[in-house]
């Protein structure tokens, strides 16, 4: 369950979409959208796919898992570009200094 959330935080994150508005969007309280994003074992599946749905439409968990969601592909891509930038800082600076 904890892989789950961790992959439904990054789609949220994907969304620039605050936990408030998402779980609005879905229907259920802030309180439960944390439990899911926090993998708790206890939330319904109902409302895991509910939550999914929101920030996915039409995805499945399948999708989460194998990172087959368009948006999860586009964030991977986002983050792969920030790393670059940060490394390409980093190695700037190092040659300042030199």
């Amino acid at each position: 369950m904890t892989k789950i959330g961790a992959l439904l935080v990054r789609l949220r994150y994907a969304h620039p979409m605050r936990q408030e508005d998402a779980a609005a969007l879905t229907g259920i309280s802030r309180n439960t959208a944390y439990r899911i994003e926090n993998g708790d074992s206890s939330v319904a599946i109902g409302n895991i796919l509910r939550y999914l749905e929101v920030l996915s439409p039409g995805a499945t968990i399948g999708d989460l898992f194998d990172e087959g969601s368009a948006t999860l592909v586009t964030l991977r891509l986002r983050e792969a570009r920030r790393r670059t930038r940060v490394v390409l800082k980093k190695a700037i600076r190092i040659e300042k200094s030199e």
